[in-house]
């Protein structure tokens, strides 16, 4: 971890699956929506956030902003079931 930064935990709720190339969702179209991967499954994470960012962060949802991500691909990396399995 970078000096001066903290982990935060968060939950990651899926939303939706979008296609790259068009930015339209892709949900219900293919086999994607099956399995773990719908519409509410939450999912455990941890956030790096510098001094503040946190703060600012929850500032932020207390004035009922809804903070949005995308899962870019680099940042997937393989666990240990993965690779027993």
């Amino acid at each position: 971890m970078r000096d001066g930064h903290k982990k935060v935990k968060i939950h990651l709720c899926f939303y939706d699956w979008i296609e790259r190339k068009t930015g339209k969702s892709i949900y219900g179209e293919s086999d994607l929506s099956w399995g773990v991967f719908h519409s509410g499954t939450t999912f455990d994470a941890e956030i790096e956030l510098a001094e503040g960012e946190d703060q600012e962060l929850l500032e932020a949802i207390k004035k009922d902003a809804l903070p949005v991500f995308l899962l870019d691909f680099p940042t997937l990396q393989e666990t240990d079931h993965e690779q027993t399995h």
